[in-house]
């Protein structure tokens, strides 16, 4: 009888497809504007999902320094190399993350007591 009482617990069941439309719409995409090169023309951007979508593969490859194959995995092989061309770095991207992390938990924060 006491395995029987402790499965009934209350219990909250998620939807995976819709906790994951729940963070692409809260948490925005990192958008990362390159500048202009020499000759005044416009490198474009870097975009990249929220750290909550991130693959775990980040997490481990980064674990091991291996940050070429981190950054190429979340940006893919075209936005890694014009990030690289300008001068970025995982440590750099990692700077710009956590600006992100601390502006979408602020503007999370402010939309409750609002």
């Amino acid at each position: 009888m006491a395995a029987a009482s402790s499965n009934a617990r209350p219990k909250k069941t998620y939807n995976f497809s819709a906790a994951q439309a729940e963070v692409r719409l809260k948490k925005p995409q990192i958008e990362v504007e390159l500048g202009k090169d020499g000759e005044g023309n416009d490198l474009g951007v870097i975009i990249v999902d929220p750290p909550a979508l991130w693959p775990d593969e980040v997490q481990t490859l980064s674990r091991k320094a291996h940050f070429e194959e981190a950054s190429r995995l979340l940006m893919g092989d075209e936005q890694y190399e014009r990030w690289f061309a300008v001068g970025g770095t995982w440590g750099m991207f990692n700077a710009i993350v956590e600006g992100h992390q601390k502006a979408t938990l602020g503007e999370s924060g402010a939309s409750k007591t609002s």
